[in-house]
């Protein structure tokens, strides 16, 4: 195996190295020291260090925040003493700090490696910020449907209620616990329950219905004209999987 510039870290073997490098996500091999003995370009792109810059550096005064390093040591400590030492994958969440100063949330998972009766680890390091950022916009949201006077209703391709917020509450009389799980037909008097299919049909095809009246029930028995809004659902590759409706008593 080859040597680092300053002569004290080993490189991992060709194929392990390679496959450092093509992982999508920030991957940094480091020896039982901590020194940092491969980095890949995605580790370039979220903490900012070029790879000839990062090699031979110590991964704690690199990329980890100065409140976590003792940890960092005590752990690689544990291992340089251990005669058996454990693998396996330890994985948490934490914060990297990146070159300009500043610290990024991710998911750090580290696995010790053996490799020719050395310990080596593999820290693959994945950007939280995204997933933190769309949690806040679900919260946001979230609040936004709750606080709508309008009935906001999520319905499955079955026509079985999925969400129910307190608008709904109040236009129809059903708490979320007696209409999630229900069918939608708990809503549609009896003389237009074809309505719903017919909907179904068409947002099926992708498409979006506004502003139209119909009539509905409340769980009192009481007709009501209301204003309804039709959207389709969609997974993560586009199919549609059920509706979203908003609908106003008027």
């Amino acid at each position: 195996m080859n040597e680092t510039e300053n002569g004290n870290s080993k490189h991992p073997g060709n194929r392990f190295s390679q496959i450092v490098r093509a992982a999508l996500d920030a991957a940094v091999t480091m020896d039982a020291r901590g020194v940092i003995i491969d980095w890949n370009d995605a580790a370039t792109d979220l903490l900012g260090w070029e790879h000839q810059e990062a090699i031979g550096q110590p991964l704690g005064e690199l990329i980890v925040p100065e409140g976590n390093r003792g940890r960092l040591i005590e752990r690689l400590e544990f291992y340089q003493s251990s005669d058996d030492p454990p693998l396996g994958i330890r994985r948490f969440k934490t914060e990297a700090l990146h070159r300009d100063g500043h610290e990024i949330p991710i998911e750090l998972s580290v696995a010790p490696i053996l490799n020719d009766g050395d310990i080596l680890f593999s820290a693959f390091v994945r950007d939280l910020r995204s997933q933190i950022a769309e949690v806040q916009e679900r919260g946001q949201l979230a609040a936004i449907v709750d606080s709508s006077v309008d009935a906001i209703i999520g319905k499955d391709l079955g026509g079985i209620i999925t969400t129910w917020n307190a608008g709904a509450e109040m236009v129809y009389g059903y708490s979320a616990e007696e209409a999630i799980g229900q069918p939608v037909s708990i809503t549609i008097p009896d003389e237009v329950a074809g309505e719903e299919p017919e909907l179904l049909q068409v947002l099926t095809a992708g498409q979006k219905l506004q502003s139209f009246e119909v009539v509905r029930r409340r769980k009192d028995g009481r007709l009501i004209d209301v204003s309804i809004s039709v959207s389709p659902i969609r997974d993560g590759v586009g199919a549609v999987i059920g509706t979203a409706t908003i609908e106003r008593d008027i």
